[in-house]
């Protein structure tokens, strides 16, 4: 708690935009982390849109009351969506930003999208189903696994390294807007 509040003193935000920058091989990683869990999810197990009878089968929700944990991950996401307004005011090449904005929202609906659909499928199919305690995805999917898998563990220090500077960001990013807010003058 005390590295990250020293972090989020740093005035100068490019230093956590260009480290946010390299997060996109996490972000890589992770899909291929969920896409791969989504295929061993199709491959090896057999979903049902009934009740499922038998260990190998799994049965897909079309409609499920138990969706308020996504609430808080698409509030969170819209919320730092939010934080491009000041890398887009200070861009290199404000004739591009119309085109980088629509780029970088596509690719983040794309990213939701397939995380959605193969997360779905991966973290209901047999490799978690057959777990004992097995209560259905959990808000945080790592938790699903054993803390001494090594795959996860890879997926987490990834998650560890784009939250990092995402929440410095936002923090450095509110800071400027309360000071813009009590003296009237930008940093």
């Amino acid at each position: 708690m005390v590295m990250l509040m020293g972090l989020t003193m740093i005035r100068k935000m490019g230093l956590f935009v260009k480290f946010s920058t390299y997060g996109v091989i996490f972000v890589f990683v992770i899909l291929l982390f969920i896409i791969g869990m989504g295929i061993y999810g199709f491959t090896n197990t057999n979903y049902v849109f009934q009740h499922a009878h038998t260990k190998d089968e799994s049965e897909i929700l079309l409609f499920n009351s138990n969706y308020p944990p996504l609430l808080g991950i698409l509030g969170g996401g819209y919320f730092l969506h939010v934080i491009t307004l000041p890398i887009i005011k200070n861009a290199k090449k404000p004739e591009d930003n119309a085109k980088n904005v629509f780029i970088g929202y596509f690719l983040t609906f794309m990213s939701y999208t397939v995380c959605g659909i193969m997360g779905y499928f991966g973290f209901t199919g047999t490799y978690f189903t057959s777990m004992p305690n097995y209560n259905g995805i959990l808000s945080n999917c790592l938790l699903m696994f054993p803390p001494g898998d090594v795959a996860a563990t890879i997926i987490r220090f990834c998650t560890f390294c784009q939250i990092l500077p995402a929440l410095c960001l936002m923090f450095a990013c509110q800071r400027s807007q309360v000071y813009l807010l009590i003296s009237g003058d930008a940093e």
